[in-house]
């Protein structure tokens, strides 16, 4: 009973991170079975939504069931990678109880894989990249970099202040629609439109749209219209933060 529960303890704590870091349903559900009949449950019944896990483990005529609360979804696939590496290396007898429960909190403890600096980088001129393929020129690639690099920062700031995510999705497409503006009226360029756009594109929920798609596909109809929904309110907070930033500046570019 004791190893039933341990086994629990780490499958549960296994799809909390999975499910935290971005991972699909069916990668929880892969991955969570396959860790936790390697490390000597029986079979495992698992029932994955977005904000929590369901987990019942069979061994030996005992079963024990539970659920937990997941809270702080967010994206970070080189996690995601380390959890299924760890479930393989549990497959192949490479990892005990003991030793999975510990690669599992030096997982969560785990800095990303990159520095904030370069990120921040990376996402303002991928922006800017989109709008130079819909025809801006230098001024607007560079203007969207500043506009977008900015928003970032604000999200980032925001994140670690533990802000809601809608709140602080309104308030970085504020930020940097407002830069994009303000910007394309001190150094004039041909299309204002493009930085703008361009500038908020790092907030568009990509990875809940697309689980949301595959799970649909998948027949995970809770899970999928979840997601779905969330990946919803996400592009309707983005919108809101552009119309704040166009009315406080006077509807004009």
């Amino acid at each position: 009973m004791a190893e039933l529960r341990d086994v629990l303890d780490i499958s549960l704590r296994a799809g909390q991170l999975l499910l935290e870091n971005g991972a699909e349903t069916w990668r929880v559900e892969e991955t969570v079975h396959r860790m936790g009949t390697a490390l000597g449950a029986e079979w495992l019944d698992i029932y994955v939504t977005p904000t929590g896990i369901i987990i019942s483990t069979i061994a030996a005529h005992e079963h024990r069931t539970r659920i937990r609360r997941v809270m702080g979804v967010g994206v970070d696939l080189s996690k995601v990678a380390a959890l299924v590496e760890l479930s393989r290396r549990s497959v192949r007898g490479q990892v005990t109880r003991a030793g999975a429960r510990d690669t599992l909190e030096q997982i969560a403890a785990a800095p990303r894989a990159y520095p904030m600096w370069l990120i921040i980088l990376m996402v303002a001129i991928a922006c800017a990249s989109f709008g130079a393929l819909s025809g801006a020129g230098l001024v607007e690639f560079a203007l969207t970099v500043l506009a977008a690099g900015l928003g970032m920062v604000v999200r980032l700031w925001l994140n670690r202040a533990f802000a809601g995510p809608l709140l602080t999705t309104v308030i970085s497409a504020l930020v940097a629609t407002t830069t994009a503006i303000l910007g394309s009226r001190l150094i004039p360029c041909p299309r204002p439109d493009l930085v703008i756009i361009s500038s908020v594109l790092f907030l568009l929920p990509g990875v809940p749209m697309i689980n949301a798609i595959g799970d649909l596909i998948n027949g995970d109809l809770v899970s999928g219209l979840a997601r779905g929904a969330q990946a919803a309110l996400v592009l309707a907070a983005v919108a809101l933060g552009m119309v704040l930033s166009l009315a406080l500046l006077g509807g004009r570019l």
